[in-house]
Order: C-alpha cells, then sequence, then structure tokens
C-alpha cells in the first residue's frame, strides 16, 4: 500500500486546510486543547471523521487515517 501524499482536504470544526503531506503521507500540527470535529477527504475515496475530540494542554495525540477506494 502506498500512503496518501496529496490532494488530502481536512476540515477541522468548519474550517478547511489541506495539508502538506510528507515523503510518508504523515501531516503534523498542534491544536489548542478543545474539542474537535475533524474531516479528511481525498478525491474518489471514502471520507473519514472524528467527532468530539478531546485535547488538553500539552497532550499529544495521535490520528491514523486510512483512506478506502470508491466503487467507480
Amino acid at each position: 500500500k502506498q500512503p496518501v501524499k496529496s490532494h488530502v482536504k481536512m476540515d477541522v470544526n468548519g474550517e478547511t486546510i489541506f495539508p502538506e503531506m510528507d515523503e510518508k503521507g504523515v501531516y503534523t500540527d498542534h491544536l489548542e486543547p478543545g474539542t474537535y470535529n475533524l474531516k479528511f477527504a481525498v478525491p474518489y475515496w471514502h471520507e473519514a471523521s472524528v467527532e468530539k475530540l478531546k485535547c488538553g494542554k500539552n497532550e499529544n495525540i495521535t490520528i491514523t487515517v486510512t483512506f478506502v477506494a470508491q466503487d467507480i
């Protein structure tokens, strides 16, 4: 399996960003403490989402997203 490295769209509490993935398909970011709804999308793949993710102060959270191809 090859990691997704481009065309990723990420929605964080209604704000859309296009993360820059590294050669391993990894994107690293910092979130302020709070509760988050996250959606991940790549064209021609099923979307993935995480609802009500709670981040505490100085807390490290790792999310691994695996995309599944849509039937065309």
